[in-house]
């Protein structure tokens, strides 16, 4: 990550040929990379990089609640001082801060939203009525690129898995009817018994292997034997 931040740094440096403060924000508690970037050859020192880390879970909400510091109450969520009463306060001050700029009050509902389930600084109930408040702005929060990418995610994933499992569950029928079908027109004093070993089974592969099986039987005490082995795998 301080590589990366490396890279940011020296390509807003040469943009804009103005000092960068480059800082990485840890929103949940987290062992990472801590300043000084540096590079070495052979002993020697080439590279150092300075930047700043921000710990959101040892910042007191409060102080940006008194400060009024409007454009970071998203990030609340994660730091100390939380409470249901501070949060949902700072929700009605975003609403009214951002009234006449509904993607940036989008953007911000999101990211609290985000930072509130993953947090999870409070008891449940009160996240759920937080939540609740929230779920007041979902045809706002709908028109976000993320969400509307992830909801479109979840609904191909649905109807894959849907296909998938109509698949398999149509293979599995095919597969017990044909078995009963042979059983019926050459063993049908063994139908019962087919009848029990298919029910027992969601393998459609197994049920084909059978199937072969007493199409070849020479005889209904073979064709017996088969089902009742069957049952014993």
């Amino acid at each position: 990550m301080d590589k990366r931040l490396l890279v940011y740094h020296a390509v807003l440096f040469e943009k804009y040929e103005l000092p960068i403060t480059s800082v990485i924000v840890y929103p949940f508690e987290f062992a990472g990379v801590e300043p000084p970037l540096l590079e070495r050859k052979k002993g020697k020192e080439v590279l150092r990089f300075d930047y700043e880390t921000l710990q959101l879970w040892t910042r007191d909400a409060r102080l940006y609640m008194e400060q009024k510091a409007v454009p970071l109450y998203g990030l609340l969520p994660t730091m100390q001082g939380t409470s249901e009463d501070l949060l949902l306060q700072a929700l009605d001050e975003m609403i009214q801060y951002y009234k006449d700029n509904q993607e940036l009050l989008r953007d911000e509902l999101l990211c609290f939203r985000v930072m509130l389930t993953r947090a999870q600084r409070l008891p449940e109930a009160e996240i759920a009525h937080i939540a609740r408040r929230i779920r007041m702005f979902d045809p706002l929060l709908e028109e976000d690129p993320w969400v509307k990418e992830k909801v479109a995610e979840g609904i191909a994933k649905g109807i894959n898995e849907g296909i998938a499992k109509g698949i398999a569950e149509e293979k599995l029928r095919s597969a017990k009817s044909s078995l009963l079908a042979v059983v019926r027109t050459r063993f049908p004093a063994l139908i019962e018994l087919a009848e029990t070993k298919a029910a027992q089974t969601e393998q459609s592969d197994a049920l084909n292997v059978l199937f072969v099986q007493l199409v070849a039987a020479i005889d209904e005490q073979a064709a017996r034997g088969m089902l009742e082995q069957f049952a014993a795998s």
